[in-house]
């Protein structure tokens, strides 16, 4: 189960776990979470990879939450520093979409493999929800 706190931001899962084979069609993970403000949420998917490597990813993703199911590919909207690992891995972000959370309380999120990934493979660190234009 994961939280987002009152200031908005939650992250999936809170500890250092990757998710490596979360490849093919089909394949879904998914988690409880409570949320405290309802709004509008970017779908931030984070999976870590190398400094300097380009982002070569295809595949597609869906994420069905509150209802709502959005789907895209991972393209790479911006890397962040990756603090609890080595200096030559970054994490990488890319937006799914946007979904309306209209209830604050208990709610659950799945993602989920829409196509196969074919070429490089996305190891995956969480899943943010971040409020609309933040995630920038």
């Amino acid at each position: 189960m994961f939280t987002v706190p009152q200031s908005g931001r939650g992250i999936m899962p809170g500890r250092g776990l990757t998710v490596s084979g979360f490849q093919t069609k089909g394949q879904a993970l998914s988690w409880d979470f409570r949320l405290y403000r309802p709004g509008t949420y970017e779908v931030v998917v984070v999976c870590h990879t190398s400094k300097g490597r380009d982002w070569n990813v295809k595949g597609r993703l869906r994420a069905h939450v509150a209802g709502q199911s959005i789907e895209n590919r991972l393209i790479e909207s911006k890397r962040v520093a990756a603090p609890t690992m080595n200096e030559k891995t970054v994490n990488l972000h890319a937006v799914l979409g946007t979904v309306e959370i209209n209830a604050a309380g208990a709610h659950a999120l799945t993602l989920e493999v829409a196509s196969s990934f074919t070429r490089a493979r996305p190891l995956l660190r969480s899943v943010i929800l971040v409020p609309a234009g933040q995630s920038k």
